[in-house]
């Protein structure tokens, strides 16, 4: 019905067995699975693996912004930094990602 499909050969349904999930993040470092929309590159859809990036956590002091007229709920940069900061180990994408977003927070304070 969303038309999504995982980025990797996987299926989504493997998501379900909790060993599965245990093995992507430790042997393959994954933080996210990730869903994409073949029509509409720019749709896309992480689902975190680890509690440590919960819902009830990335919707703490979340933004409400719109896009294409749909209320979203965006984590906030600080919190982003915060979480980009734990992941061990420290892979390049996420440092860039920190020294991006901290750039953004100096741009507009507040």
């Amino acid at each position: 019905r969303l038309r999504l499909q995982p980025r990797i050969p996987v299926s989504l349904a493997d998501l379900a067995d909790p060993d599965f999930v245990r093995s992507m993040v430790i042997e393959k470092g994954a933080l996210v699975f990730s869903l994409t929309d073949s029509a509409n590159p720019l749709r896309h859809l992480d689902i975190f693996l680890s509690p440590a990036l919960s819902f009830e956590r990335l919707t703490e002091g979340a933004n409400w912004l719109e896009i294409g007229g749909t209320k979203v709920r965006v984590a906030s940069k600080e919190l982003l930094i915060k979480i980009k900061n734990e992941i061990q180990p420290l892979r390049p994408k996420d440092l860039f990602d920190v020294q991006e977003l901290s750039r953004l927070i100096g741009e507009n304070p507040g």
